[in-house]
């Protein structure tokens, strides 16, 4: 009768293991948004496209560029650290996990939108978050045609940018416009402060249907 002969097998290297940060998706980058570059006269001078970069969980992820535009990610974390710091806020992991979601959309995001992005955000730290956001400079609220306030990164933190916007489902989507047209803003600016109007700021929304919806 032969003796049965056990060889005892080792575990699995780590180095072998096929770790995947949670909700990485891969790590393959997410579009984000279209952006344009204003100098100081306000004047559209550059264009491109910012891609966010997955990394390790518990790091923050890396912005990678396409066409003119670079934005690193160390970089617009620092500006939402000192605007935080300035509002007398924290940058707290839910703060940095909205801020992520956001950059990561590429468009306005309502607040089951953002949920539906991230799950462990709870909806009361969101909504709570969103307007601390807004209040410091990082974010903004973009008004839609449905009753879902749509939210997205300050434009002075990712560019100068314009919003399509759906009036059958409500999604908003960035876009942005040539440099004429927005040379002839500009035009428009500066002839309503010949007038001694001070401008603040300029929106120009194109209302319409979703490729979705029509």
């Amino acid at each position: 009768m032969r003796r049965r002969r056990y060889v005892r097998r080792r575990p699995p290297s780590a180095s072998r293991r096929s770790v995947r940060p949670k909700g990485s998706r891969g790590g393959r980058p997410s579009p984000a948004s279209v952006a344009i570059v204003r100098d100081g006269t306000g004047r559209a001078t550059q264009r491109g496209r910012v891609r966010w970069g997955g990394g390790l969980a518990g790091q923050r992820p890396r912005l990678v560029t396409v066409g003119h535009l670079h934005q690193d990610g160390d970089d617009l974390h620092a500006s939402v650290d000192q605007r935080l710091q300035e509002a007398g806020l924290r940058n707290s992991r839910s703060r940095q996990v909205v801020v992520d979601v956001l950059v990561r959309a590429g468009r306005p995001l309502s607040l089951p939108e953002i949920l539906d992005a991230d799950m462990e955000l709870a909806q009361s730290s969101a909504y709570r978050n969103l307007g601390e956001l807004v209040h410091a400079g990082v974010a903004r609220r973009v008004e839609s045609a449905d009753d879902h306030a749509r939210f997205e990164l300050h434009e002075s933190i990712t560019g100068h940018h314009h919003h399509l916007v759906c009036t059958s489902c409500g999604m908003v989507e960035d876009f942005d416009v040539p440099d004429d047209f927005e040379a002839g803003i500009d035009a428009m600016v500066h002839a309503a402060e010949s007038q001694g109007f001070r401008i603040d700021a300029h929106r120009f929304d194109l209302l319409g249907r979703c490729a979705r919806c029509s």
